[in-house]
């Protein structure tokens, strides 16, 4: 039997297009607004903490401090505030 690779979450969002990991995100919010869950809040964290460690997202450094302080704010929403003391 052979042993499968699992990958996490995280891998798979890192093999997408930082377009789609962004048009996503955009999708994401627009249905937080309308559930106000934790679960859809935890979601886009995963996200965006994919396009935060993207290797191929080319954004200006001034981009990626703000989506740095938006995942601070998602982490909030998703009840990841325990989360905040290692950021």
């Amino acid at each position: 039997m052979a042993a499968m690779k699992v990958e996490s979450t995280l891998d798979i969002y890192l093999q997408m297009d930082p377009e789609l990991l962004l048009s996503r995100i955009g999708f994401l919010v627009w249905r937080y607004q309308v559930s106000r869950s934790r679960k859809m809040a935890l979601s886009i964290v995963r996200h965006m903490e994919a396009i935060c460690r993207h290797p191929d997202f080319d954004e200006p450094t001034i981009s990626r401090c703000g989506y740095n302080r938006s995942l601070k704010h998602w982490r909030m929403l998703a009840g990841e505030n325990h989360l905040l003391l290692r950021n």
